[in-house]
């Protein structure tokens, strides 16, 4: 075949495609949110016993609301949170939160359409009884930017009824990329920075606040959503051999819609990585552990250092915040004797992670045909 043959045949092709494509959106009718039960959120079928207790466990830890000193939780260690009023939770359980952060708990971005989803509303600030709640709104808006006496500005693409958003920036001062995560966040102003509570312990002079407003007016600014937890565990399992299998397979098709594509690696083992925006993170392990220093500033085995090492806030910290647990007691949360902290918060999360199934498909339905 000639050149100017092929050329011709590529033309019709994308000709066909245009068609095509309009008298399929036609024929096609948005059914609109999805009516029922939601479908997911359920543990992985056939779990043993032990199995369960690790993914409820999991979960709690998900639920827990982080504090910033060790000795400043506001529950009985080891209390378990009722999943189902996971998005109420207004006392703090773990230790650990970072002096930046995004969140100050995994499902306050991960629980909709139901815990282990992506970021949705929330009860803000609730109280005691339901008459009390306020209406459901975005938690970045005002729960986590002011809880426990914490004064931070919440910046304007951080509205009411808006998306939860986790912020980059393209360019660094100087022009250079930048690329990374700049948490919104600071503990500035918080009571439980120190045990018995010191507000106001740690100033704007100790942790400057980011200035997003003139970021997001230069352009500079680059917004990512919180990502469904749902499956990832059979993710994680995946063969390499089975993703370049169907990769190969549909190399005809994605060539002539100009679809090159491909897999990302370690640097190390060479193997292919999945996790994340960029499918950065080569396992569900460190992925949790990015989740954790990243979103919240909790340092830990994987990432011991933290994003922020403001000489004032982290002089003092010869140890991650969230570590194996190898300590005599629990009077820190860290008692090696107690199988319920044995492991460290964010390796109970990746745990939760790979025993969370897959959503299940919506039941067929004439709305939906």
């Amino acid at each position: 075949m000639s050149f100017v043959q092929v050329k011709w045949l590529q033309l019709c092709r994308f000709v066909a495609l245009l068609i095509t494509i309009p008298a399929l959106c036609l024929a096609q009718k948005d059914p609109g949110v999805r009516q029922g039960a939601p479908g997911a959120g359920a543990p992985l079928k056939g779990l043993t016993p032990i199995g369960l207790s690790m993914f409820n466990e999991g979960l709690n830890r998900a639920l827990q609301l982080e504090a910033v000193c060790d000795g400043c939780s506001d529950l009985t260690l080891g209390s378990f949170t009722d999943p189902a009023k996971g998005n109420l939770v207004s006392q703090t359980n773990s230790s650990g939160l970072g002096v930046r952060f995004n969140g100050d708990q995994c499902t306050a971005c991960h629980n909709q359409p139901v815990l282990g989803g992506s970021g949705g509303f929330m009860v803000p600030n609730p109280q005691d009884s339901p008459s009390q709640y306020r209406r459901p709104e975005n938690p970045m808006c005002d729960l986590m930017a002011h809880r426990k006496g914490a004064v931070n500005q919440v910046p304007s693409f951080s509205r009411q009824y808006g998306p939860i958003r986790e912020v980059r920036f393209a360019r660094k001062p100087d022009g250079t990329p930048d690329g990374g995560v700049h948490q919104l966040f600071t503990i500035v102003g918080r009571d439980d920075i120190f045990p018995g509570g010191q507000p106001g312990s740690r100033t704007t002079s100790d942790l400057p606040p980011t200035d997003f407003e003139t970021e997001y007016r230069k352009g500079n600014v680059r917004f990512r959503i919180p990502l469904q937890l749902y499956g990832l565990g059979i993710l994680d399992g995946i063969q390499d051999r089975e993703i370049l299998g169907r990769h190969n397979e549909t190399a005809l098709i994605r060539a002539e819609l100009g679809i090159i594509g491909e897999p990302n690696r370690s640097g190390n083992d060479g193997t292919i990585t999945r996790f994340g925006w960029k499918a950065q993170n080569k396992s569900i392990m460190i992925f949790a552990g990015e989740a954790y220093n990243v979103e919240m500033g909790v340092t830990n085995n994987l990432f011991p250092q933290a994003t922020d090492e403001a000489p004032n806030c982290t002089a003092n910290k010869s140890e991650p915040n969230d570590i194996f647990r190898n300590d005599p007691t629990d009077e820190r949360n860290q008692a090696f004797n107690n199988p319920l902290h044995l492991l460290p918060d964010w390796q109970m999360f990746a745990i939760f992670m790979r025993f969370l199934d897959a959503p299940q498909p919506a039941a067929l339905s004439a709305s939906y045909s």
